[in-house]
């Protein structure tokens, strides 16, 4: 039975896209993105700063995104988008700096920056510390817990 409609392409190309979507909207929802979309979605494409492709980071409830984001920054704030293919639930975000906290910290081998959302409670974005610094630098921002060899 499940083989007759995979060998029918007329009905296996749009059932595949709709879970596709669908998955993309369900990783958004327990992430986080959507509530940050709700609030920061860059529909008029502001950002016109420096970004960095094909990046990796995490969000809460373990979901993670790894090399599908883009992240920028500008004196004005910070740019986030998801890989066109994975965009399902992930409209890109352009979030003003007074409205983000970052923090360093230290895991088991390990260290991150850690991007919090003050107008959106309990969503974050932790990133390696290479980035989160220069992210931070390009921005004009100070890392809370930053080291001082960097």
């Amino acid at each position: 039975m499940v083989q007759d409609w995979l060998a029918k392409p007329i009905i296996f190309v749009p059932a595949f896209a709709a879970f596709w979507i669908a998955i993309g909207y369900l990783i958004s929802a327990m992430g986080g993105w959507q509530s940050l979309g709700a609030r920061y979605a860059d529909d008029a494409g502001r950002f016109a700063g420096q970004r960095w492709y094909m990046q990796s980071g995490a969000m809460r409830w373990t979901t993670h995104y790894n090399n599908v984001l883009t992240i920028g920054a500008d004196s004005r704030g910070m740019y986030l988008a998801v890989l066109f293919l994975f965009r399902g639930g992930h409209p890109p975000l352009y979030i003003p700096w007074d409205e983000i906290e970052i923090s360093e910290q230290k895991g088991w081998v390990f260290s991150y920056v850690v991007f919090t959302f003050k107008s959106v409670p309990g969503v974050n974005l932790r990133v390696s510390r290479k980035l989160g610094l220069r992210v931070a630098r390009e921005g004009g921002r100070a890392v809370a817990g930053e080291h001082a060899w960097t």
